[in-house]
């Protein structure tokens, strides 16, 4: 027997209610759902929600809050589970109550999901409190009543109030390398927003309203996930699980772009998707070379790059052969335009608001 399994059969006999700290708690919990055992699992959440209110946004949200995805809506204790959601709406326990409201209306709708008069009733629930992934909800409680047409005013005013209020989410959440917190905040409404932004456009496009259309959805690419969104991809994970949304939205755009005829425009939005995300550079290549042009993808990709890079000062170093080395030509240049990339990308998306940074761009 492993060290792991050592421990976790010492875990095994620790009762429920003498634990105190986060972690046990959470993975006792996670224990508890999993065998069905629904009381001890509301003893347990309740628990958790006053030693670690994060730690309950995390397990609420995320662990069990997939359990009534469309992919498990089959599996076992389905009733049991939505008897589980109804119990955690109780004055007695307030945090958690508002912290599972988005949950509810989501899960009230799923149930409602044929019946346009009790969505529209669901609809006016409130969605309230600080982990109440209000956003979230909100969006998958569009995705539903938009799939009828006497709810489609009443979607699209809940998709727009929801567009409003990830947009100053947006700008408030700045990039900070350093603050873990700050950044996963800032990749999951982004993602969010990208999400909300490509669901409006298809609604226009459902309209033929192609211009409209083409704003949105280059709104849908500018705030898909960047390289910095990237290095946390677990802050967004779940709202795309959950939503069902794509990876990024910049190919939409493009593929977008591309019906209506304007390739550059089309090539340029490529362009700058690869270079923060290198292995977009095999697409990006098939890409360009299926547009009617002689210049070669390598002279291309090299132009661009020059144009977007200040070129760094030449320089010559004698090997160990005494052979003289130039940067001129050196492979790897291309490489360092690829790396440095995910800067120069960044950097551009944040010149409208620090126009002090623009000339060095």
């Amino acid at each position: 027997m492993g060290k792991y399994d050592e421990a976790a059969e010492v875990f095994s006999y620790v009762d429920d209610d003498d634990l105190t700290e986060r972690i046990g708690l959470f993975n006792r919990l996670q224990a508890r759902i999993y065998e069905g055992n629904y009381p001890a699992s509301l003893k347990l959440l309740r628990k958790l929600s006053s030693v670690s209110p994060v730690a309950m946004d995390e397990w609420l949200h995320n662990s069990f809050a997939q359990f009534f995805m469309a992919e498990a809506a089959d599996m076992g204790y389905r009733r049991e589970r939505v008897m589980f959601v109804n119990q955690l709406d109780a004055p007695s326990h307030p945090v958690l109550a508002e912290a599972s409201s988005g949950l509810q209306v989501w899960v009230k709708a799923q149930q409602a999901a044929n019946s346009p008069e009790k969505l529209k009733e669901i609809a006016s629930l409130p969605i309230r409190g600080q982990y109440a992934r209000a956003e979230r909800y909100r969006l998958l409680l569009f995705q539903i009543m938009a799939k009828h047409g006497s709810l489609l005013p009443e979607a699209v005013n809940i998709l727009d109030r929801t567009i409003t209020d990830l947009r100053s989410q947006a700008s408030r959440f700045e990039f900070d390398r350093d603050n873990a917190e700050q950044l996963s905040k800032r990749a999951r409404s982004r993602y969010l927003l990208a999400h909300a932004y490509f669901l409006k456009a298809q609604q226009l496009l459902e309209t033929d309203d192609n211009d409209g259309a083409t704003g949105l959805l280059k709104l849908a690419s500018e705030y898909s996930p960047d390289a910095a969104d990237r290095s946390v991809r677990g802050s967004y994970f779940y709202e795309m699980a959950l939503l069902g949304g794509e990876e990024e939205y910049s190919m939409p755009y493009v593929l977008h772009l591309q019906k209506l005829g304007e390739t550059q425009t089309a090539l340029d939005v490529y362009v700058e998707r690869a270079l923060y995300n290198p292995e977009d550079m095999k697409g990006l290549r098939d890409f360009y070379r299926g547009l009617p042009s002689e210049e070669s993808f390598a002279d291309f990709w090299r132009g661009k790059t020059s144009a977007l890079l200040p070129q760094a000062p030449q320089f010559t170093l004698t090997s160990l052969d005494n052979q003289e080395v130039s940067l001129i030509g050196l492979y790897w240049e291309m490489a360092t335009y690829r790396l440095l990339g995910n800067v120069v990308s960044a950097l551009r998306r944040r010149s409208s608001r620090h126009s002090e940074i623009t000339q060095y761009l």
